[in-house]
């Protein structure tokens, strides 16, 4: 039932998703590229990649529920029992600093596929390494808490790392991505001379950073959004019983607020310092004034949005919280 609920709920969103994007068609056909704009049909990926589409979207969130469930399936005990997961190691740390290590390599004459490999290890490293940075984030908040609202958020982080590192990891995954390609933006000011598919190409350059950043944060700050409210839904009872307990629902608001907002800022900044750290080595033409500020207008919208999207939960909470006297499950 439950895997069916979700591959249901999959395919409603790639329906809607498909719809969306048909939508923005129009728009997106109007982005200058090689000097020219778009066909409508350019931009349509035909029958079979959208049939595709709408097949694997709902079949890889069923394996995803059925994977997720073999929890229950292998120990239910251990489940209703609420034990807490087993910590993350330090070697998923290692693995991030390892391939960093090789990244200042990378400029010294070494083919597009190992670069590619590399970067993408590094995306992967830091998926990886998130987590457990969340949970040292959780521990440090709990620590220095002086008030009820960090203590809970820090708490929470210690309690289920996985979880935030979900809420902020689409915008810090994409911080990675901004940074990595905002420092390597031609210079505005950069001497093409007369060539004019060179010209063509810096402007190429610098329309594609403005869209890819564009669009992966506003995918970022949804995913945030959705996430945050599943969030909200999934503790509903832990809640509940907080406000039956006498705790004010500000308090409960601000906690939920720091427990995005604290990992968002410190994993925000490291990928995007780590984004930029693996395109020193390819920056030969010099920093550009104009992909610094997309970088920074990005990266500025990004968390705000993501700031937002967590506020418009606020509702939910107070929902779930208006009849705080516990249920019989």
């Amino acid at each position: 039932m439950t895997v069916a609920e979700a591959v249901i709920t999959a395919f409603a969103g790639a329906v809607l998703g498909l719809a969306l994007y048909a939508v923005a068609i129009p728009p997106l056909t109007q982005v200058e590229i090689t000097g020219g704009t778009w066909f409508t049909s350019d931009m349509w990926p035909g029958v079979l990649p959208v049939a595709a589409v709408l097949l694997a979207v709902p079949l890889l969130v069923g394996l995803s529920a059925v994977v997720g469930l073999r929890r229950v399936v292998v120990s239910p005990l251990g489940v209703a029992r609420r034990e807490t997961p087993p910590g993350m190691r330090f070697i998923r740390v290692v693995v991030l600093l390892a391939i960093l290590a090789v990244v200042p390599a990378m400029g010294m004459g070494v083919s597009v596929g190992v670069v590619a490999v590399v970067l993408g290890s590094a995306f992967l490293a830091l998926n990886l390494v998130g987590p457990w940075v969340v949970g040292v984030i959780g521990r440090v908040t709990a620590r220095t808490a002086r008030g009820p609202a960090r203590l809970l958020a820090g708490r929470r982080l210690v309690d289920d790392p996985r979880s935030a590192w979900r809420t902020v990891s689409g915008v810090a995954l994409t911080g990675f991505v901004a940074g990595f390609i905002g420092l390597l933006t031609p210079p505005t000011d950069l001497d093409v001379g007369s060539d004019r598919a060179t010209a063509l190409l810096v402007q190429d350059i610098r329309t594609g950073t403005v869209v890819v950043l564009a669009v992966s944060f506003l995918v970022a700050i949804v995913s945030s959004g959705i996430t945050a409210a599943s969030s909200v839904l999934d503790r509903r009872q832990t809640y509940a019983l907080l406000r039956l307990a006498g705790t004010d629902l500000e308090v409960l608001d601000k906690a939920r607020r720091l427990e995005t907002l604290i990992p968002l800022i410190v994993m925000g900044g490291g990928s995007i310092a780590t984004g930029m750290f693996c395109a020193a080595p390819f920056a030969r033409l010099g920093v550009s004034a104009a992909g610094a500020l997309t970088l920074l207008i990005c990266v500025a919208a990004g968390f705000a949005g993501v700031i937002a999207a967590g506020a418009l939960s606020r509702p939910l909470l107070r929902s779930v919280t208006t009849d705080p006297a516990p249920r019989p499950d």
